[in-house]
Order: structure tokens, then sequence, then C-alpha cells
């Protein structure tokens, strides 16, 4: 009986976990990414879909757009008093689109966890 006592608090504390997310950049899907047909897909019609991109640069002709999302996620206890850096998990999401003549010439997407 004595054990029972000990154990009930605890299930209920672990019962009070959750976790805490802090992003950076605009979120984009996978499915957005694959709407992107190379030889069609203007300039435009990227930035209409995925806004202002974080970065831009130009090269032997070629206009290169780079989206970022970064995720940190942490779990918390005790109803997120407590909040376990140890156990975070961080994920970045990158989209590089490569313009040629206003249309998309190529793009490169990536997920990285870590």
């Amino acid at each position: 009986m004595k054990r029972l006592l000990w154990i009930l608090p605890a299930i209920s504390l672990i019962g009070c976990a959750g976790t805490v997310s802090k992003t950076e950049g605009a979120r984009f899907e996978k499915t957005q990414v694959l709407e992107i047909k190379p030889g069609s897909t203007t300039r435009e019609a990227v930035i209409a879909a995925f806004g202002q991109p974080a970065e831009t640069s130009t090269e032997n002709g070629a206009e290169k757009l780079v989206y970022v999302f970064k995720e940190h996620k942490t779990p918390t206890l005790f109803g997120g008093l407590v909040e376990s850096e140890l156990n975070a998990k961080d994920q970045t999401t990158t989209l590089e689109v490569v313009i040629k003549a206003g249309v998309v010439d190529e793009y490169r997407y990536k997920v990285a966890v870590r």
C-alpha cells in the first residue's frame, strides 16, 4: 500500500508533461514545395507561395532564393514549470530555389533534425 502512495504522485507529475515550441521564420510544408515545377513556376509564384526569402544571392545570371524555418522543441515537466533542455530537439527546414530568366531552374529541399 505504501508503494502505491508513492507511485500515484509520480504518475500525476508525469501527466503534467508537455512541450514548449519556439520557431524562427515562416513555416512551409513539403506539399507546398512539391508544387514547384522547374521550367514553369515563376519567381513571382514562389514568392506568392512562400513569402519573402530569408536570403537572396545572384551568381552567373541565376538568382537563389533561400527559405529557412527553424523549430526548437523543449520537453517540460510539472505543468510547464521546468524545461528540459537536455532532451530538446531542433529541426531546420531549408528550401533553396534557383531562378533563371524569371522561372525556377531547380530547387533543393532539406529537413535536418538534431
